[in-house]
């Protein structure tokens, strides 16, 4: 029994330490939500004194990490404030003859550059966030209205919808959170009931040798009541009758031992039968949220359009590969991928062409890679692979022919033929390397690839 109790308290153990890993996962996505929302606020301020005053206010509650009550209060009003602008009159409706009439003030040159980025960034905001595939839907009607001829009116409803939708994420979040809360509560149960139980081993083993004590002091005292007649006795038929007496009585103690034996022995098979059955609810339930604990950790690592692993999990993925290199330093090559006139292709024939294509590439990159390299989508139209054991010569011919697969990929969009091909940079594990700083080589490797004239490979060394 304490081997199982030990088990169990393994299993509760690991489970407690899956869920502050995926505490941890949470914490992460809302503060990088929370500093998108932020700096979505700052691009779209100076529109409206009373916007502004909204958004001063819903910014602080971001930052001081109010609970989502409260945020959707500064989210509400928010709101009223962007449709109050659709509502704003054009023009007084009243203007003195004499008075020119009123000119709005051109933007400063720091206003011009926000509003002029102001598109770009929610448009790249909208593509690296990741909400739950239920959402998904609503976030990809959302990217196909961001539009670079949009105008800074049509901003409005946009960040509205995506607030809400952040909004309702959050609120998932925290409903996953109180399920798994009750969850761990109703597993903390049932341990405490295998305790209970263990304890009333205990006591009914101590029961047992109780009994066995008494039963044998009792058979002493028959025999040496019957040894002190037999010395003592005179007569023949007066003995009999002694020994008569005291067998009697050794029948009497043995039947009641065996009664008290058989009660104890019935009580401890419906107290095991009992357990069993509460062991085998433990584990159905420590399975079903294993099994949904690991959905969830698929689904944060999964970017939600091209269905390969996303940021977050480029990020664990490198800094284990960095762990083992450190233990086994072998040759472990990153290569840095990234669509040629790929904003052209979104302006020219929509978001929905330009996730098609995006979506096309990361399934020849996934499709055409090894089992143990890793292929991420990291950014908006950028990809990146983690290639074990390959040296700089290998990881470039790997490199190549992906390259030229993607480039003979056959896209039509409105009737007119699209050739799609990609630029990358390569750069190898060194010494001195951290994370950081060899993904950047890499990345510097793929901008001289464009300088260079694009549809081409660059080894960026040390």
């Amino acid at each position: 029994m304490e081997s199982k109790n030990e088990h169990w308290k393994d299993k509760y153990l690991d489970l407690i330490d899956q869920v502050e890993r995926d505490k941890a996962r949470g914490e992460q996505m809302d503060a990088t939500l929370r500093r998108a929302i932020s700096r979505l606020s700052i691009a779209c301020r100076g529109l409206d004194n009373r916007l502004d005053d909204e958004l001063t206010r819903f910014s602080t509650a971001v930052r001081q990490k109010v609970d989502v009550d409260s945020l959707g209060v500064r989210i509400d009003a928010l709101s009223e404030a962007i449709v109050g602008l659709d509502h704003a009159p054009d023009a007084p409706t009243y203007q003195p003859a004499t008075s020119p009439p009123a000119i709005a003030p051109a933007p400063s040159a720091t206003e011009a550059r926000v509003l002029d980025n102001a598109g770009p960034a929610l448009k790249k905001l909208l593509d690296n966030v990741s909400l739950g595939p239920e959402l998904v839907p609503q976030l990809v009607a959302l990217r196909e209205q961001v539009l670079p001829t949009m105008s800074e009116s049509h901003w409005g409803p946009v960040i509205e919808t995506f607030l809400s939708l952040l909004s309702t994420q959050q609120a998932q979040l925290a409903g996953d959170k109180a399920n798994l809360e009750r969850m761990l509560e109703q597993v903390d149960g049932r341990l405490d009931e295998l305790a209970v139980y263990l304890m009333g081993d205990k006591d009914a083993r101590k029961d047992e040798r109780d009994s066995r004590d008494a039963l044998t002091t009792q058979l002493h005292g028959e025999v040496d009541r019957l040894g002190t007649h037999a010395r003592q006795a005179t007569e023949l038929t007066l003995l009999q009758q002694h020994v008569s007496t005291r067998i009697s009585a050794i029948n009497a103690h043995v039947q009641d031992f065996r009664s008290r034996e058989e009660d104890r022995i019935v009580r401890l098979e419906e107290r095991g039968e009992l357990m069993r059955s509460r062991i085998d609810e433990l584990e159905r339930e420590t399975t079903n949220l294993r099994q949904s604990l690991r959905y969830e950790q698929v689904l944060a690592a999964t970017d939600n359009l091209t269905r390969i692993p996303n940021r977050m999990a480029y990020q664990e993925a490198i800094e284990q590969e960095f762990a083992r290199w450190s233990r086994y330093p072998r040759p472990v090559a990153l290569a840095v991928w990234d669509i040629d006139h790929f904003k052209s292709i979104n302006d020219q024939y929509g978001h929905k062409a330009g996730d098609k294509v995006l979506f096309a590439v990361a399934q020849v990159l996934r499709k055409h890679l090894r089992n143990t390299d890793f292929v991420a989508r990291v950014g908006g139209e950028e990809f990146v692979a983690i290639l074990p054991g390959a040296s700089t010569d290998q990881a470039l011919r790997v490199v190549e022919e992906l390259r030229r697969k993607v480039s003979h990929l056959g896209f039509h969009f409105q009737g007119k033929p699209l050739q799609v091909t990609m630029s990358c940079g390569i750069a190898q594990i060194q010494a001195s390397d951290t994370p950081d700083s060899l993904f950047e080589r890499a990345d510097r490797g793929m901008y001289r690839a464009k300088e260079n004239g694009r549809n081409q490979s660059v080894v960026e060394s040390a």
